[in-house]
């Protein structure tokens, strides 16, 4: 039951990061969730435990550095972010994010599966419930981006990819994203 337990804790993350409009189904509340359709995996484990952690650590540094101020911020958004960023990273730096993200020495290939399997699981949990995540990816212009990386955030994020001007044009465009997927 324990798995259950960092699960569920990582649903409320979930649904943080981005619901879409609730609806009851026709025949009344739906049913309360007292257990996964199916066992996690050991990548949606370890996942599941390392945003956790990331998440209260996160919600510890920025009480810390802002006493006293409300503030509202979704650890799953900050993960999935560096998550992504993660599978541009190499060397050192690839090191310095698993490890701030809680995932030790864990090969990439076996977080993303983490990643995209709970991502899967949710998003089937409640059938009276529209669950929806926004990632997207936006780079300059003429910059070269790997497209194994653009492939890789595409099937483990679900993230679109955008190649943009970095002007006031782009700054338009992404808040004209974010107004369509929030």
């Amino acid at each position: 039951m324990p798995r259950a337990h960092a699960f569920i804790a990582t649903v409320a993350a979930f649904a943080i990061s981005g619901c879409g409009p609730f609806t009851q189904p026709s025949g009344g509340p739906s049913q309360q969730l007292t257990a996964l359709p199916r066992e996690l995996t050991a990548d949606e484990v370890r996942v599941s435990r390392a945003a956790n952690q990331f998440a209260f650590t996160l919600f510890q540094r920025l009480n810390a550095a802002q006493p006293n101020v409300n503030v509202f911020v979704s650890p799953l958004s900050v993960s999935f972010s560096l998550g992504m960023a993660m599978n541009g990273a190499a060397g050192a730096t690839l090191d310095d994010m698993r490890s701030t993200l809680g995932f030790g020495a864990a090969e990439l290939a076996e977080i993303n599966q983490g990643y995209r399997g709970l991502m899967a699981l949710e998003a089937g949990l409640d059938q009276s419930t529209t669950f929806e995540i926004a990632n997207s990816v936006w780079y300059r212009q003429g910059f070269n981006v790997s497209q194994s990386f653009i492939d890789q955030v595409r099937q483990t994020f679900d993230a679109e990819v955008a190649a943009t001007p970095f002007d006031a044009t782009t700054k338009t465009a992404v808040n004209n994203w974010v107004s369509t997927k929030t």
